[in-house]
């Protein structure tokens, strides 16, 4: 009995580190989007802003969402890209330098990304 219990304990932990950090499982990204060689990055996801607090046009999503973002893999953006749906648009925050903080447009509104 003591061997059956180690082989399912071996079989698991094998699984595991095949199943995870490999590019192969699915995943909703976190929103996030390239502004000229800078990604910003929801961190909250009620961090949201008011549309009367909205400012300029800044960027337009390009695209659909790159694949390597949907399956768990490491993916550097392009000026453009992003996890917002294609069209959706980034605007300047009203009082926020963009250096901080940018607007992005989501299903559920405008969500604050954050500068790194």
């Amino acid at each position: 009995m003591p061997v059956l219990a180690v082989a399912l304990i071996a079989v698991f932990v094998v699984w595991s580190f095949q199943a995870g950090g490999d590019g192969n499982c699915e995943s909703v990204p976190i929103p996030e989007f390239n502004l000229a060689g800078v990604t910003y990055t929801a961190r909250h996801a009620d961090d949201v802003v008011a549309q009367a607090d909205l400012g300029d046009v800044l960027g337009t999503q390009s695209g659909d969402v790159p694949h390597g973002l949907l399956r768990c893999q490491d993916v550097k953006l392009k000026n453009g890209q992003g996890s917002l749906e294609r069209g959706a648009h980034v605007y300047a925050i009203r009082g926020i330098d963009k250096s901080t903080a940018i607007a992005g447009q989501t299903g559920l509104g405008y969500m604050k990304l954050y500068a790194p």
